[in-house]
C-alpha cells in the first residue's frame, strides 16, 4: 500500500478536471457563476486591505512615537508608510472597480439576447 506514482498522479489530472467541472454551472458568457462570485471577493478583500493600508499611514503620520519606534528599528517601512503606497492601492483599488463595472454592464444584457447556432 504505496502513494501512487507521480507520473500517474499528473496523467490522470486533466481527466479529473474534466470531471470536476460540471457543464450546468458554466455560464453562457463564457465564465461560471462562482468565478464571478470569486472575483467579487477577491475585490473586497483587496479592498479591506487598502483601508488597512491607509489607516495604518494615517497612524503613522499622527503618531510622533510610532515614527519614532518604525525610524529605529525598521527604517524601511518608512518608505511604505509615508502615504505613497495607500494612494497607489487606492488607486488600484477604483480602477479595478470600474473594471468589474464596465465588465458587469457589458455583459448584463447578453444573457437574454438570442444567439444563432451554426
Amino acid at each position: 500500500m504505496g502513494l501512487p506514482a507521480v507520473s500517474s498522479a499528473v496523467g490522470n489530472a486533466p481527466q479529473t478536471i474534466i470531471r470536476m467541472i460540471s457543464l450546468d454551472r458554466i455560464d453562457p458568457l463564457g465564465g461560471s457563476v462562482a468565478l464571478k462570485r470569486g472575483y467579487v471577493v477577491i475585490f473586497a478583500q483587496f479592498g479591506l486591505i487598502v483601508l488597512l493600508v491607509y489607516g495604518l499611514t494615517a497612524e503613522y503620520r499622527s503618531n510622533a512615537y510610532q515614527q519614532d519606534w518604525i525610524s529605529s528599528n525598521v527604517p524601511w517601512l518608512q518608505y511604505l508608510l509615508n502615504g505613497y503606497l495607500a494612494a497607489m492601492l487606492l488607486g488600484v483599488f477604483l480602477g479595478g472597480g470600474v473594471l468589474l463595472a464596465t465588465d458587469y454592464l457589458r455583459n448584463r444584457n447578453r444573457k437574454g439576447s438570442l444567439r444563432t447556432v451554426g
